[in-house]
């Protein structure tokens, strides 16, 4: 975010999308042992319940993926114009067939959040205002289609 500022970005805007860093509640002791595991998961007879199981795998990749971007989150926050988290609990990391519906998510998430940002009078919506204002002009004008002469 600083590096933005010091290439000279009017508005910096940062999306959040990763996923949860609640805390884990599971209550599986210091150590796990795979024997055990194994013959709980074999045997139905002693079948440990949901929070007595570790984490799987996926679970740790993804919350270690996002680990840097959330310890430095409230500096973050800081240097930033708007801040938005999007609401992607219930989503895979994985999920690429989701993307439809993730799209329209963030989109209804992040129009009210702009709208009401943009509304407010300071440098950076001034800026953002004057942007949007030149794209609409842009918009306007005719192509010119090259012809020969």
């Amino acid at each position: 975010v600083e590096e933005l500022r010091d290439r000279g970005a009017g508005v910096v805007i940062k999306i959040e999308v990763s996923g949860s860093y609640l805390p884990m509640n599971y209550k599986y002791g210091d150590t796990v042992q795979g024997c055990r595991m194994m013959l709980q998961k074999r045997c139905r007879c002693s079948k440990l319940h949901a929070h007595e199981q570790p984490p799987t795998q996926n679970v740790i990749e993804e919350r270690l993926i996002f680990l840097c971007d959330k310890l430095k989150d409230d500096e973050s926050r800081r240097h930033t114009d708007v801040h938005m988290k999007m609401p992607i609990e219930g989503y895979g990391f994985l999920q690429f067939d989701k993307y439809k519906e993730l799209d329209d998510l963030g989109y209804n998430t992040a129009m009210p959040t702009l709208s009401k940002w943009l509304e407010e009078d300071n440098s950076a919506t001034r800026v953002a205002r004057e942007a949007i204002n030149a794209q609409k002009r842009f918009a306007e004008v005719p192509v010119i289609a090259a012809k020969p002469p």
